[in-house]
């Protein structure tokens, strides 16, 4: 049997052409795979030139659009603190996106430590901490 892997835009893409009876019955395959639906929170801390280049507001739109609930905030040292949870598919996404940051990021150093759910509600961009 040949293998066919599949993005996750292509996947977005096919489930939205999905009747609705179809979209249940692909929840319930994924929801069998406990490793995808797992949820983990990760503490993420960002260095580099990283402050006045938007990398809190893109790194919020970026977790809003994958469902990834926490927060993000700007560090004294220059840096930039997340703590992000989600399943094991939308951090990886998250993950990619933290290490190259926006446009005018230059992402130096990302260090990630696994930590205890919070069962976060939304992902909140915070002020600046001292």
């Amino acid at each position: 049997k040949a293998s066919h892997v599949v993005t996750r835009n292509q996947a977005i893409i096919e489930t939205a052409k999905l009747s609705k009876d179809k979209k249940i019955q692909l929840i319930m395959i994924l929801s069998a795979d406990k490793d995808y639906l797992k949820m983990k929170n990760l503490h993420i801390n960002i260095s580099g030139k990283v402050q006045g280049v938007f990398f809190r507001a893109s790194t919020k739109a970026t977790a809003d659009f994958l469902g990834i609930k926490g927060w993000v905030k700007n560090v004294p040292d220059g840096g930039v603190a997340i703590e992000a949870e989600g399943d094991e598919f939308a951090l990886g996404e998250f993950l990619t996106f933290c290490k190259r940051g926006p446009d005018d990021a230059v992402v130096e150093k990302v260090t990630i430590d696994e930590g205890q759910l919070k069962n976060y509600r939304n992902f909140e961009l915070l002020k600046k901490s001292s």
